[in-house]
Order: structure tokens, then sequence, then C-alpha cells
């Protein structure tokens, strides 16, 4: 399974991306405004379901919403979620709610992901809001280091969290090897498709994880 947010991608060329063995399940592209968007690729051969309960739940800048249910050894739903900077943040406060609300009577494994633009290495009324919301919910970081490192500064923007004890373990020990499997992919999307004009554009998973 591929995660991916800023892929920047319109809807036209994000169905023209091809991943070798790994086919498109989900994916949020902006109307209104540039940059930004959500996407899951899953293996060939894996079942997967849509659902249509989250339709329209998206919200450019905000909430930009991908999930999909897959079913390999047991059925667990993917919740990939990217929010703006200038993203309002009631409203992704208010539609992660809503998500959960609609996804944990189904009784299944979720995992949620994405990069919300909220420092978790910081206390802040965001971070206590955010992590009582996925207290509530029974979901746990599997992220508890750095993933934006510069010169000057250490963030934990990008987030993973299951509601899976036995994944949440597998998650943590995965991170700690590999630092982050979900990652920006607009540099790596927008190359293929310029080279190639945005028609049959082909790039390759840099890392991937099998579940």
């Amino acid at each position: 399974m591929l995660c991916f947010t800023e892929h920047w991608l319109n809807c036209h060329k994000i169905h023209a991306i091809n991943i070798n063995n790994f086919t498109l399940a989900n994916a949020f592209c902006r109307k209104n405004s540039d940059n930004g968007g959500s996407c899951i690729f899953v293996e060939q051969g894996v079942m997967k379901k849509e659902l249509n309960s989250l339709n329209g739940l998206g919200e450019e800048k905000s909430f930009e919403l991908s999930v999909i249910e897959l079913v390999v050894r047991y059925a667990f739903i993917v919740i990939r979620i990217c929010r703006s900077p200038d993203g309002k943040i009631d409203t992704f406060f208010n539609k992660l709610e809503m998500t959960m609300q609609k996804l944990t009577v189904k009784h299944k494994t979720l995992i949620l992901c994405g990069d919300w633009n909220i420092n978790f290495l910081q206390t802040s009324p965001h971070t206590r809001e955010l992590n009582n919301l996925l207290l509530w919910y029974n979901l746990k970081h599997t992220v508890n280091v750095p993933n934006r490192i510069t010169k000057t500064t250490a963030t934990l923007l990008d987030v993973v969290t299951t509601n899976d004890e036995n994944l949440s373990h597998y998650l943590t020990n995965l991170m700690h090897k590999i630092c982050f499997i979900l990652f920006h992919a607009s540099t790596c999307f927008e190359h293929m498709c310029s080279s190639s004009g945005g028609q049959n554009c082909i790039t390759h998973p840099l890392v991937s994880s099998h579940l």
C-alpha cells in the first residue's frame, strides 16, 4: 500500500499515474486551487471496496480525504487526509469527527494517517484537541519521532494512527527503521507527468509497506 499527500495533480493526471504492480484506489484532487491532494495506491490483486458513505466529505485545503477498505488477511480501512496550513482548522476537526463516527460503527481495523500541519512535538490547543479525539476513538500514534527536519527545526507533522494494538506495534517498529513511509509525491509525480505531457505518466514506488 502506498499513501501520498501533496500530489499536486488534477483528476485527469492522477489517473494517468502508473506505479508498477499498484493501482489507484482512491484520490482527492483540487478543482479550485493549485497543489495539495491525497491518494492511495494498493497492490494489484488486493480486494478493495469504496466507502460511499464518505462521498462529498472532502474539502479543499481543510480536509482532503482519500479512503478505501481493503481485504488482505482481514478487512481494514485506510484513511489518508491532507490539511494545508491555511486550511480551516475547525472544519478539519468537525469533518474528522464525522469520518470517525461513520467508520467506527463498522468495527473494522482503521489506519488513519496524513499531513495535518499540526506539530505533535509541541503542546497547543490544537494538539490537545486532536489527541483527545484520537483517544476517544482508540487510535494510537505509531510515529513518535520528528519527520520534518531542517538545520534549525524538527517537527512531527505526518501522522499514522491505528486502533489495532498489534498493528500499532508493527507500524511503530517500522517507522523507527525507515523514519516515514507516507510521503509527499508532488516532485516525483509532476516530473513524470511534465516529461510525458500528462500521458501514460510512469513512476515507481519509493517505499512500500506490505500489510
